[in-house]
Order: structure tokens, then sequence, then C-alpha cells
């Protein structure tokens, strides 16, 4: 497997969150409508073959990792904690420079940042499929969407361009270039069909700067995953996922849209490595009626080097 790096633009808002189980799901519809069927059934069928996904993060940023401090003279203070709170992002530059002996006192405001999407809820009304006019009462709903900013207002902005990084087979390539640009063309979650969820992909390249690292004794995820036997001494935050099955399935072959709901780690986690092995899994029944239905919640996790008593 090799790290691959895509640069996407945002050309507007977008409603479901740019979660990298969600982007997989949306990726194999791809699949399915440009080469079939049978292709998609064949690569799920293999799934020490199947893709890494990452969450899609602004442009130059990663996760913040998350750390314990081994020493007293680690711990942040209140203050510190306060004020650093809600920065969930670190650049992508300062993880670099400082992850050949990362100490969480090391992981500060100069290198931190906060996303800048900003949530908005969006008033919307139910449509009568028999008259096609919206309801006189009862039909209004609220959903919330991800806008993002269109210039760098500040330091903390992050602009509309994200980074996806996709770990697959060197053969990949010119798949993973193919489905992201229809992807981006079709949009992405929901309401696409109004417009929300399209991007533009600027390129595809090998990562080989992140995805290697010699000396490294512990990994940061840039996933949505589970915790596997050859994940040591993890770190992780909680996040739970509804997910559904799409409209194609749902309102073709007539099965249930939800999934049953999960509980995986945010992107973030950190964890020491045993051995060379995929980390996460392949998760199975995960729909009430369909066993062929699975999620994805395998790690993109990227090495670096815990400094003793950090």
């Amino acid at each position: 497997m090799r790290l691959y790096r895509a640069k996407l633009r945002l050309e507007g808002p977008y409603a479901s969150p740019l979660a990298s189980g969600m982007i997989f799901g949306q990726l194999c519809w791809t699949l399915r409508e440009l080469e079939g069927e049978a292709a998609l059934e064949a690569w799920l069928s293999e799934p020490e073959r199947l893709w890494g996904v990452s969450d899609a993060f602004p442009a130059d940023h990663l996760p913040r990792p998350l750390m314990a401090p081994r020493s007293d003279a680690g711990a942040p203070n209140s203050e510190d904690r306060k004020a650093l709170r809600g920065r969930s992002l670190v650049t992508r530059a300062g993880f670099l420079k400082l992850r050949k002996g990362l100490r969480i006192q090391d992981l500060g405001g100069s290198v931190l940042r906060a996303p800048a999407d900003e949530r908005h809820r969006v008033a919307r009304n139910s449509v009568d499929r028999h008259t096609g006019r919206a309801l006189d009462t009862g039909g209004l709903f609220f959903r919330s969407e991800f806008w993002p900013c269109e210039a760098a207002r500040d330091a903390d902005a992050a602009g509309v361009d994200r980074d996806l990084y996709i770990e697959a087979p060197d053969e990949d390539l010119p798949r993973i270039r193919t489905l992201l640009a229809h992807l981006g063309r079709s949009g992405f979650g929901k309401a696409a069909s109004l417009g929300r969820g399209r991007f533009a992909l600027l390129a595809v390249s090998r990562d080989d700067e992140l995805g290697q690292l010699k000396g490294a004794n512990r990994r940061l995820s840039l996933s949505r995953g589970t915790i596997g036997p050859n994940m040591r001494d993890a770190l992780w935050r909680v996040e739970p996922h509804f997910g559904k099955t799409g409209p194609q399935l749902a309102l073709g072959a007539g099965a249930s849209p939800f999934k049953r709901p999960l509980l995986l780690t945010r992107a973030g986690a950190t964890f020491a490595p045993v051995g060379e092995g995929r980390f996460g899994a392949w998760l199975r029944d995960v729909h009430p009626t369909r066993p062929e239905i699975g999620h994805n919640a395998f790690h993109v996790a990227i090495p670096f080097r815990e400094a003793e008593n950090a």
C-alpha cells in the first residue's frame, strides 16, 4: 500500500461531514456508477485490498495528535488547556518538523489551528409529492450545512482547499483520480442535487514524505476507525457514527436506509504499532437485513516518534 495525497477545492457549502467512512462509501457508489455492479462486488470481496481513506482536512493541516504527558513537566496547566481548547488541527509543516521527537509540550499555539468552517442552520420546506408544491403547514425543517471560508481572514482560517489521504495499491492511482474527479462533479453527501458537496480535484500524488519515517515508535490516525490487537497503548476519543446506505439501495432495492450505529475513534488517535499490517478493520454485520453491507474502519496512520519522557 502507498500513501497518496489528493488536493480538493471546495466549490461551495457541504451538508455531510467530510468523514473517512462516508467518503469511502461515496467512492463505492461512484465506482458502481462508472464500472458497474460486478466491479464493485469484486472490489469489496477483497477487504485486504480496500483503500484506507482519511477525513478531508483543511489544506496543509492534520488532526492534532492525542498524547498523554509522560511526566509532570509535560502536563499543560489549566490556562494552556483553555487557550488551546478547540484547536483540533496541527499544521502539516509543524508536524513534519517535530515528529522525529514529538513531545506534548511542543503542541502549542504556533502549530495548532482551529477549524474555520462555520456551521449554519438552513431552513427548508417539505414538498408534497402529489402536487409538487410546498406544504402549507407542518413542512418546515432545518438542516445544518458547513460553509468554508472564501479567503484566509487570519492565521486560523482554512480557506476552501482540502487534503484527502488515501492508502491504496500502486496500480490503483488512475482509479483514485477517476473516482474523485467524478464524485466532485456529482457532489458529496446530502443535498448533492442542490449543489452541495461539489469540489474540483486539483491533483493526486504519492506522499512518501508523510508516509515514511525511520525509527518511528507511534502512529497518528487520519481516519475514523476501530482499535485492533496490533494497536498497542492507544489513545483515542470516541465518535458515534450513524451510517446510511444511500438512496441507490434504499430506493432501488427497498432496503432500510439505516445502518446499525457504530462507535469509531476520531481522527487524531495515536498508538504504538505491532508489526507492519493494516490497522483497523472492514466491519461486517452493520445492516439489519443486508449482510453484504460493510463499513470501512481502516486507519490511514502516519508514523512519528514520541520522545522519551514527553
